[in-house]
C-alpha cells in the first residue's frame, strides 16, 4: 500500500530554473517496495511483512547527461522535499502545486486557435483532396494514406503495412465537421476495413518485419472490434444498420461493467445493467491499482447514475460500506453516484500521476530553443532515413519570426503524455477531455490546469508522436504538411492524426463543458480502442446549451472547416487568435438558430469580432440577437446588437467566454449531417444486413468465403461492401457483379484484399451480387462452383 501522507519529492527550487527534459533532468523518481538489508548492505530477497511501498529520490538521473561522473568530479549536491500532511493523494498532489504555483498559463501566442489546428489536421488526413500539386497533377498525400487497403500507412514503424486503433475518431470528427467527403472517401473505407480484418495490425504484402508492428496478419473473414465499439458504433449509426447488432449477437461481453453498460444500451437489458451496476461496485469494493485505469468507464456510469436515487449504499452492509470507504472515508450520506464520482477523480490522478509530466514549477521569463534555427532530431530519424532509403535527415527550420528567446512556457512540456521517461508524446492524449469533464463536476483546478496544458497553444498542426527535447516546431502550421522523410523532429506515424483529430475535439467539447459550469453539453460515447485508452466521440445526438439558463436543448454540434473567422474591429483577421470557439445549430422550434461560444485563451482581455462563413450560413442584416451569456450566467445588461453575418465588436475579459444564440439563421448546406439526421431515413432490413457464403464443402476450396453487408449512416447514405478472404497466394483477382434495378456495376479487383463497396439506392430494393474468383497458375477453381451469389 502507499500512504501519501509522508511522501518524497524532488525540489524544483534547488536548481537553476530550466525547461525539463531528458537531456535535462537532475532528478529520477519511483516507487518500489521496502526490501531488508543485512548488516553487510547485502540486499535479503524479501519484503518487509507490512509489504509497504515506498518512493526513492535519486540522482544524478542514470543514463542522462549529468550522470557521466568520476572520481574527480565534484560533490553531487540535491535537494529533497519531505511532506508530512493528512489527506489522500489528491488533496497532497493538489497541496504541492499550489505551493509552486502551476496554473494555467497556455494561450493561443504561437500557434492561433485550435479550432484551425482542428481544420488543419482534417486537410492532412484528407490529403488536402481539393488542392492539387502542380508538379503531379495529383493531392500530395503526405498522410500516406492507401485506398486499396483503406488506412495510413505505418511507414515509420513498418512500412507497407497498417495498424488502426478502430474507425471512430475519424468517424467522429466526419460528423462533427460535417465533411461528408471525409466520412465517404475516409471515415467509411476504414471502418470496411475494421470490419473485414481479423486483426487491427493487418500485412498484406511481403515485406520487411522490423518488430515494431507486433502481430500483423493478413486474415480476413471476421471483425477485431471490440463489444463496446460495435455497441458503440450501432449506437452512432442511429439503429439504422443491423449489422452491428448481428455481430453481437455473436459475441459474450466480458464480465466487465463497460461491456454491460453496453448491452443495456444495445438490448435494453435490465439484467445488464444491474449487472453492470453490481460489477463496478464490485470493482470499487475489490480496490488494487487496476480499480483506478479508466477515468472514462467512471465517468459512464456516473452520467448514467447521477439520476437515479435508487443507487444509495447500504451502510448498514459492510461490503458496501467497505466499498464506499476504499474511495472517500469522509462522503456524508454518500450515493453510489457519488462513490463514482470519487473513483473517477482518483481514476484521473492516478492516470496524470504515471502518465503526465508533472513538474509543478515552470520557469518564469524566457527561454532559448532549437539551435541553429533547426528542430533538434528527434533520435530515431537518422537510423529511419538511411534505413528506407531516403535523404540524411536534417533538423526542420524553424519558422524565422519563432526565432530567439520566447516565454518559457511556450517549451516547457508540462502537461503533455510521458511514457517511462521524461519526453513529451504528442499522441496518447486520450483522457486530457475526461481531466476538463472531471476538473468541472469535482471543482479542481489541477486537473483543469493539465487539461489546458496538454492542448491549449500547443500544436498548430499535426506534430507526429513524440520528441524529447523542447522545441517549437509544433507551432508551425504547415508542419505536416511534407513528405515524410523531412519529418525528422519526431517518430512521425501519420496513421496517428486520425486519433488525433478525436482527441483534439474531445478536449475543445469538454473544455467548454467546463467552461460554461457544464452548460454546453454534448452526450459522449466511449471509444475503446483497440490497446490504446479510451476516448469520447460526439455528434450522433443533440445536447443543451444554456437550458437552465433561458437556453435550449435539441443542439447539434456543428464545427464545419472555417466557420467563424476571428477579427479585429476594422476587418483584419487576428492572426494568431487568441479565441476558441464551439457552435451548434437547433432543431425542431429553434431549426433557425445558430449556436456559438466563444473563450479567451489569453490572461489579459481580447476584443474582436466574428465573421461567419457565408458559404455555411447567412443572417439577415437586422439580426436581434436577444440571448446572450458571459461569464456564464445570463447577462441583461449586454444590449442587444444588430449583424450582417458578423458577431457584435466584443471585449472579452482573460480566460472567460461569451455565448450567444443567433436567430433568424439560414443554413446553406449541412452536407453530411442533413443526410444522417433525415427523418426519413429508414432502417435497413435485418435480414438483409449481413450475408455470408462458401464453396461447397465438399470443393477442396472450402475455405473461401464471401461476405456482404449494408452500412448506413443515414438517407443516402447506404453503402453495400462485400469482400473475399481468398489470398493473394492462390488468386489473381476477383469479380464483382453488382445489380440493383436497372443499374448494374462490375469491380474487377486485382490487389489483395479483394473487396468492392457500392452505393445502395434505399429506393430500389435488393441488390444482387455474383462473386467470380480467378485462380492463378497453381490453382484452378472449379468451374461450378466457380461464384458466390449474394443478395443484400
Amino acid at each position: 500500500m502507499v500512504d501519501p501522507s509522508c511522501s518524497l519529492f524532488s525540489d524544483p527550487g534547488s536548481t537553476a530554473p530550466r525547461l525539463i527534459s531528458w537531456n535535462t533532468a537532475h532528478f529520477g523518481m519511483m516507487m518500489s517496495q521496502v526490501y531488508q538489508f543485512s548488516d553487510d548492505e547485502a540486499l535479503v530477497d524479501t519484503p518487509l511483512p507490512d509489504d509497504q511501498i515506498q518512493p526513492y529520490v535519486f540522482a544524478p538521473l542514470m543514463g542522462a547527461p549529468g550522470s557521466y561522473m568520476t572520481s574527480a568530479s565534484a560533490p553531487y549536491e540535491f535537494k529533497l522535499l519531505y511532506v508530512q500532511r493528512p489527506g489522500d493523494r489528491v488533496s497532497i498532489q493538489g497541496y504541492l502545486v499550489d505551493m509552486f504555483g502551476f496554473s494555467d498559463l497556455r494561450d493561443n501566442t504561437g500557434t492561433g486557435s485550435i479550432n484551425k489546428t482542428i481544420d488543419r489536421v482534417m486537410s492532412f488526413l484528407s490529403d488536402n483532396h481539393d488542392h492539387v500539386n502542380p508538379l503531379t497533377g495529383k493531392p500530395n498525400n503526405y498522410a500516406m494514406w492507401d485506398a486499396e487497403q483503406k488506412y495510413y500507412d505505418y511507414w515509420s514503424d513498418q512500412p507497407a503495412s497498417f495498424k488502426t486503433f478502430g474507425p471512430l475518431y475519424g468517424l467522429s470528427a466526419a460528423v462533427i465537421t460535417d465533411d461528408e467527403w471525409f466520412y465517404t472517401n475516409r471515415a467509411l473505407p476504414h471502418l470496411e476495413y475494421c470490419l473485414s480484418r481479423n486483426n487491427n495490425a493487418f500485412v498484406p504484402y511481403d515485406t520487411e518485419i522490423t518488430g515494431q508492428l507486433g502481430s500483423g496478419v493478413r486474415d480476413l473473414g471476421t471483425t477485431f472490434l471490440s463489444y463496446t465499439n460495435l455497441a458503440a458504433l450501432h449506437g452512432f449509426f442511429q439503429g439504422l444498420t443491423p449489422y452491428f447488432k448481428s455481430v453481437l449477437d455473436t459475441k459474450t461481453p466480458q464480465n466487465s461493467f463497460p461491456d454491460l453498460l453496453a448491452k443495456w444500451r444495445v438490448y435494453d437489458d435490465s439484467a445488464a445493467l444491474a449487472a453492470a451496476i453490481a460489477s463496478a461496485k464490485a470493482k470499487i469494493h475489490a480496490g488494487g491499482a487496476d480499480v483506478w485505469s479508466q477515468v472514462h468507464d467512471w465517468l459512464d456510469i456516473c452520467e448514467l447514475s447521477k439520476d437515479d436515487p435508487t443507487l444509495n449504499p447500504d451502510l448498514n452492509d459492510p461490503d458496501e460500506n467497505i466499498a464506499v470507504a476504499h474511495v472517500d472515508n469522509d462522503m456524508a450520506n454518500p450515493t453510489w453516484h457519488q462513490t463514482f464520482l470519487e473513483a473517477a477523480h482518483a481514476s484521473a490522478y492516478e492516470i496524470m500521476s504515471h502518465e503526465v509530466i508533472l513538474s509543478p514549477s515552470v520557469p518564469t521569463g524566457t527561454a532559448t530553443h532549437d539551435p541553429g534555427g533547426v528542430a533538434p532530431l528527434q533520435a530515431l530519424a537518422g537510423g529511419r532515413n538511411v534505413r528506407y532509403g531516403y535523404p540524411e535527415a536534417v533538423g526542420y527550420p524553424i519558422l524565422p519570426d519563432r526565432l530567439g528567446p520566447v516565454p518559457a512556457w511556450r517549451l516547457a512540456l508540462n502537461g503533455l503524455q510521458s511514457s517511462g521517461t521524461n519526453r513529451g508524446e504528442f499522441i496518447g492524449l486520450f483522457n486530457w477531455g475526461a481531466f476538463m469533464r472531471v476538473a468541472s463536476i469535482e471543482n479542481d483546478p489541477l486537473l483543469k490546469s493539465i487539461g489546458r496544458w496538454g492542448f491549449v497553444g500547443r500544436f498548430a498542426s499535426f506534430p507526429g508522436d513524440n520528441r524529447a527535447e523542447p522545441s517549437l516546431v509544433m507551432e508551425d502550421p504547415n508542419l505536416a504538411e511534407n513528405p515524410v522523410w523531412k519529418q525528422t523532429f519526431s517518430t512521425f506515424l501519420p496513421c496517428h492524426a486520425w486519433e488525433f483529430s478525436a482527441e483534439l475535439l474531445d478536449f475543445l467539447i469538454s473544455d467548454f463543458y467546463y467552461s460554461s459550469n457544464q452548460q454546453i453539453t454534448f452526450p459522449w460515447r466511449s471509444i475503446k480502442g483497440t490497446g490504446i485508452p479510451l476516448c469520447f466521440l460526439y455528434g450522433d445526438r443533440p445536447g443543451s446549451f444554456y437550458k437552465d439558463k433561458g437556453g435550449d436543448d435539441g443542439v447539434r454540434i456543428w464545427l464545419p472547416a472555417g466557420l467563424f473567422t476571428i477579427r479585429d474591429n476594422s476587418g483584419i483577421e487576428q492572426n494568431p487568435s487568441q479565441i476558441d470557439y464551439i457552435a451548434g445549430y437547433g432543431t425542431g422550434a429553434n431549426e433557425h438558430t445558430l449556436y456559438v461560444a466563444f473563450i479567451n485563451r489569453s490572461a489579459s482581455s481580447k476584443a474582436f469580432k466574428a465573421t461567419v462563413n457565408t458559404d455555411r450560413v447567412t443572417f439577415p442584416a437586422n439580426s436581434n440577437i436577444t440571448r446572450k451569456w458571459l461569464n456564464n450566467p445570463a447577462t441583461a445588461s449586454l444590449t442587444s446588437i444588430t449583424i450582417p453575418n458578423t458577431t457584435p465588436y466584443i471585449g472579452l475579459p482573460g480566460k472567460q467566454m461569451v455565448a450567444f444564440a443567433i436567430p433568424n439563421a439560414t443554413f446553406a448546406t449541412r452536407p453530411l449531417q442533413d443526410k444522417m439526421f433525415a427523418p426519413d431515413s429508414v432502417a435497413l432490413d435485418a435480414t438483409r444486413s449481413i450475408k455470408a457464403t462458401s464453396f461447397a464443402a465438399n470443393t477442396p476450396y472450402a475455405e473461401n468465403t464471401v461476405n456482404g453487408m449494408l452500412l448506413s449512416l443515414g438517407k443516402g447514405l447506404t453503402q453495400a461492401f462485400i469482400y473475399s478472404n481468398a489470398t493473394a497466394r492462390n488468386t489473381v483477382s476477383v469479380t464483382f457483379h453488382c445489380t440493383q434495378g436497372t443499374s448494374s456495376v462490375y469491380v474487377v479487383d486485382k490487389i489483395f484484399p479483394y473487396e468492392c463497396s457500392i452505393p445502395f439506392d434505399e429506393t430500389k430494393g435488393q441488390m444482387n451480387c455474383t462473386v467470380t474468383l480467378k485462380g492463378n497458375n497453381s490453382v484452378n477453381y472449379p468451374t461450378s462452383p466457380s461464384y458466390f451469389l449474394l443478395n443484400l
